[in-house]
């Protein structure tokens, strides 16, 4: 039986843009995912890393989070920055991890952020803004990134 040697993680989106933008850039941050992804190399593990895993920064929640479209533009800058600062040594990137549940977590309390904004549509403004972000940071990779660093992207999407 072939062994797999991959860790997948996240990258908090706050840890390393406090503020959602990369006007502020969290270096320690920064060097903590460097840290981990040189020390899974070193140990021959392969890191496959999600860009967006539910937590998005507070300042991007306060502007309505997914319901407003700009975050895509938002989500394109961060996972830009992730490209060109550890893209060199990740060749599995996850755009977003399950859309469906953050689209929950617009439609009902029970899971975050827990606004049930589904009177205003807020369930599939979420929708429509994940898959507009996920295309746009697949479409920057390809064009952008994927020659040069031989990875691949992708989305996880639950099926049950």
């Amino acid at each position: 039986m072939k062994m797999f040697q991959v860790y997948r993680f996240s990258i908090s989106w706050s840890r390393i843009l406090p503020t959602g933008d990369t006007d502020v850039i969290n270096e320690k941050g920064v060097q903590y995912y460097r840290n981990l992804i040189d020390e899974l190399l070193a140990n021959n593990i392969q890191p496959m890393v999600t860009l967006y895993h539910w937590d998005l920064p507070q300042p991007l929640q306060d502007i309505g989070g997914w319901t407003n479209g700009i975050i895509v533009d938002y989500f394109e800058s961060y996972a830009d920055l992730a490209f060109k600062s550890f893209g060199n040594k990740v060749k599995y990137w996850i755009t977003i991890n399950e859309p469906l549940e953050v689209m929950r977590g617009y439609a009902l309390t029970s899971t975050a952020p827990g606004l049930n904004t589904s009177e205003l549509g807020g369930e599939y403004l979420t929708a429509h803004n994940l898959l507009r972000a996920h295309s746009r940071v697949y479409r920057l990779y390809e064009k952008q990134y994927r020659s040069s660093q031989g990875g691949k992207s992708f989305i996880i999407l639950v099926c049950t």
